[in-house]
């Protein structure tokens, strides 16, 4: 998370803590998807809106936290993805 320290700002002692408590309970939770399947989405998808479709589809009925912090994952591990896959056509 860290959005005031991303911001500029530091925390807090105790606004650390929640972060910290936050951070280990997303970390912690189960994913409605597997990583398997949720790599072979990323690679699917065409767009952050194509891929947040895709995700609704293989994750419905999950609790909206968990596919919050599941659209999340996916939309970084895609982002990474796609520079990665930019190095390697500029090389």
């Amino acid at each position: 998370m860290a959005l005031a320290a991303g911001q500029g700002g530091a925390f807090t002692p105790a606004q650390q803590q929640v972060e910290n408590l936050v951070d280990a309970s997303v970390n912690g939770a189960p994913s409605p998807i597997g990583e398997d399947r949720l790599k072979a989405i990323i690679a699917k998808a065409k767009s952050p809106e194509h891929l947040d479709e895709l995700l609704a589809q293989e994750a419905a009925g999950a609790d909206p936290a968990a596919y919050r912090q599941l659209l999340e994952r996916a939309l970084f591990a895609a982002d990474v993805l796609g520079y990665v896959k930019a190095d390697q056509r500029e090389a």
